[in-house]
């Protein structure tokens, strides 16, 4: 009886410790999750920020108001060449490091 009681024991502490380690990994799983999605809203910010300061870098520079699409076309252009210029530089750096 005393063994069927220790077994049941040991049995019952290796399901509670695998269950804690599956809320564990879920927990941690959705931490993950939660700092992508801050970084990602971080990125956005610093992309919209940028954008604005160079609207008003380009307004100086013209000496003139371009209108809000003129200032988004030129914003997107320079965007992407420049989002493409760091994937190509992160790109490179993985090959380096390989």
């Amino acid at each position: 009886m005393i063994d069927k009681a220790r077994q049941d024991a040991q049995a019952t502490a290796a399901e509670e410790i695998s269950r804690g380690k599956a809320e564990l990994q879920s927990e941690r799983d959705r931490l993950y999750r939660d700092v992508e999605t801050t970084r990602v809203q971080a990125l956005q910010d610093i992309w919209s920020q940028a954008a604005q300061l160079a609207t008003l870098i380009s307004e100086k520079a013209v000496g003139k108001n371009l209108t809000y699409e003129d200032h988004r076309a030129l914003l997107d252009e320079a965007l992407n060449e420049f989002r493409a210029a760091a994937e190509l530089r992160r790109s490179n750096i993985e090959s380096a490091r390989a």
